[in-house]
């Protein structure tokens, strides 16, 4: 029975990844799915996250869209997305200011255009709201289910994933990272960073498998790591 769902699992990674217009349909699901867990439900997924993980360092271009309470209208800015695993997420802003935001194991750190920096460590508040994307980003499967309950619905092609934090604070605080997609490619992620302040990241181009030069991992990346 396992080499038979194994069997199923390539054959659907392989059509995903070759053909995703098979399973096209209209939209992401709009509502959350069923809790899966590592070992039982997560088996039908475990192809899905294999192939994201897989993708190894990545570049996106991305639209960031940030909801305040406040306002009627998001404030929008534009992007470079850089992802190394070993290294950590890289958020360049390229509009309407330019700004670099690196997440990684040790906090985050923020550079201005001036190269001026602040950072903020790991296991602080305002760091644990954002380092809690660096799992979802990698896919790594064993990480996700230490960290996170995890939900998921599919239609069609169209996949969504919401990522409850395990930490009751963090939870309280962030809510669920929802991720959506198409195929083996990610689409949206979406998140709060407060009660007044909902982000939503529009994933644009991508390219995986990235091989990030020296000068590129220096410039984006902390140099110490």
């Amino acid at each position: 029975m396992k080499s038979t769902s194994r069997l199923v699992a390539l054959l659907l990674l392989s059509l995903f990844t070759l053909h995703p217009s098979l399973f096209l349909s209209a939209a992401p699901p709009a509502e959350r799915g069923t809790v899966i867990e590592r070992g039982s439900g997560a088996d039908e997924w475990q192809w899905l996250f294999s192939a994201l993980a897989a993708k190894g360092a990545t570049f996106s271009t991305f639209t960031e869209n940030r909801y305040f309470t406040a306002r009627k209208e998001p404030i929008t800015l534009q992007g470079e997305m850089r992802l190394a695993p070993e290294r950590g997420l890289s958020l360049r802003y390229t509009a309407p200011g330019e700004t670099l935001t690196i997440i990684d194991s040790e906090g985050l750190l923020l550079r201005d255009a001036k190269g001026r920096t602040r950072q903020i460590k790991a296991g602080t508040r305002d760091a644990g709201l954002v380092t809690a994307l660096l799992p979802v980003m990698r896919f790594d499967s064993g990480q996700l289910f230490k960290q996170f309950t995890v939900y998921a619905a599919r239609d069609g092609g169209d996949w969504r994933f919401d990522f409850v934090p395990l930490n009751e604070k963090l939870a309280s605080a962030l809510g669920a990272i929802v991720v959506t997609g198409i195929g083996t490619e990610i689409k949206k992620i979406t998140f709060n960073t407060s009660p007044k302040l909902r982000v939503e990241v529009l994933v644009g181009e991508s390219k995986a498998g990235v091989a990030f030069t020296a000068d590129e991992l220096q410039r984006y990346f902390r140099a110490d790591k």
